[in-house]
């Protein structure tokens, strides 16, 4: 049976009997749709910690909120990670703001220390850190870095759900936490974003921001749960092993391009002139509903790809390969699992032989895409993450059949020659 590198974390049932659903979504009362909206956010807001949980339809329009509500001059610099999604970049110039990129650790994927030090200048306003791939970094001193220098702090966490940097949830170090509830996150709500706060007048400007946004027609929600629904179905061992993956691999052979489009992979990106009004519509009750009934799933697969991690490094320091650091003093959550190959190409080929869909990460390096050239900067460490760094399959629905099938590939693969 072949291995997908990534899967939907739900039930296929639960999808389609949302999708069904969606017929109904213009038909509940205002005040009860609010209402299921906040149910969610108190719940979420209890199970992380927080005071002040705040949804919006994504996660980047939690970004473009949180911005918004700190009224910077226009020019204003914000340091930002160089590989994440293209629309968190779209995002700061829409607001008449400058990208400033500072480059990544390879130990944890996250700001080096000294690179972000370095970047601050006079007109520094904000920080955007990204926890890649549920790494936790040292998060209290690349806040305390931009705290000093007075620089308002807004933490990704959107692959880094229930990691912890010293006992202390990653995404509670800054002013704001951003979440994505998207398709392949550990908590789906069917797309979505979530922004946390423990400061009570930020608060109150996000809901007033989030009060300001449209409503989301059902066709565009009913559009989404449709993608998960292939998505998860593809994913499905059976559909997997009979169907997508032989067509990846002839695809591979035949027009990689097309290959990496159906992974996922997002090329022939070009500007956005305009920010989508998709990114202003609001979160709706069904998927308040949803977030609600997933979240207690969230902790066991934490446990279970934790677990699967742990096998692997394993694996790794026996033969001496890399991959991230373990800190002591953090607990990462592995949303996905990498390790550093220097072939890519012959990686990815010995472990297609073996069954097991891997790949570099789809996310961009907005660094370097060659769209914005007026803010693009060498950054070589996450310029080696992009092309190096191969996804592993740790998910939760993994046998221990498949784990050992997994550490042989690897070893193979990366073993000295």
């Amino acid at each position: 049976m072949a291995i997908p590198r990534t899967i939907v974390n739900h039930p296929f049932w639960f999808d389609v009997r949302n999708w069904f659903r969606t017929f109904r979504l213009g038909s509940i009362a205002p005040a009860e749709a609010t209402a299921r909206v906040r149910d969610f956010e108190e719940r979420f807001a209890g199970y992380y910690g927080v005071p002040n949980t705040i949804a919006f339809p994504f996660a980047r329009t939690a970004l473009f909120a949180s911005l918004k509500t700190q009224n910077l001059e226009e020019g204003s610099e914000v340091l930002m990670p160089p590989i994440t999604i293209k629309p968190m970049m779209d995002v700061v110039i829409g607001l008449g703001l400058k990208p400033v990129f500072v480059d990544i650790e390879l130990d944890t994927l996250c700001f080096d220390p000294a690179k972000l030090a370095d970047a601050i200048t006079p007109r520094t306003r904000a920080a955007l850190i990204t926890y890649l791939f549920g790494i936790a970094p040292r998060a209290e001193e690349l806040t305390r870095i931009c705290k000093d220098n007075g620089i308002f702090v807004i933490e990704d966490f959107s692959h880094a759900l229930n990691a912890e940097y010293q006992g202390r949830k990653l995404g509670t170090f800054g002013d704001v936490g951003i979440y994505s509830t998207g398709i392949t996150k550990t908590l789906d709500a069917f797309g979505g974003g979530l922004a946390i706060t423990a400061d009570p007048e930020l608060g109150a400007s996000l809901r007033e921001f989030q009060a300001s946004l449209g409503p989301t027609p059902s066709g565009r929600l009913r559009g989404k749960i449709a993608k998960n629904i292939v998505w998860n179905l593809a994913t499905r061992k059976w559909t997997f092993t009979l169907a997508i993956f032989p067509l990846i691999r002839l695809m591979s052979r035949l027009n990689n391009e097309m290959a990496q489009r159906m992974t996922g992979a997002r090329l022939g990106l070009v500007p956005d002139q305009t920010l989508p009004g998709s990114y202003f519509e609001q979160f709706t009750w069904l998927q308040a509903d949803a977030g609600k009934a997933r979240m207690p799933e969230v902790e066991a697969g934490d446990a279970r790809r934790i677990a699967n991690a742990s096998a692997l490094q394993r694996v790794l320091a026996k033969i001496g390969a890399r991959s991230c650091a373990v800190l002591p003093e953090a607990r990462s959550v592995y949303w996905q699992f990498v390790v550093f190959s220097p072939e890519p190409a012959r990686f990815e080929q010995i472990l297609a032989s073996q069954g097991i869909d891997t790949g570099t990460s789809n996310l961009s390096l907005i660094s370097g895409l060659g769209i914005y050239p007026e803010y693009e900067r060498a950054c070589p460490n996450a310029e080696f993450v992009k092309t190096n760094a191969m996804y592993i399959p740790i998910n939760p629905r993994l046998t221990a059949r498949d784990l050992e099938r997994i550490e042989g590939a690897l070893q193979q693969a990366l073993s000295p020659r």
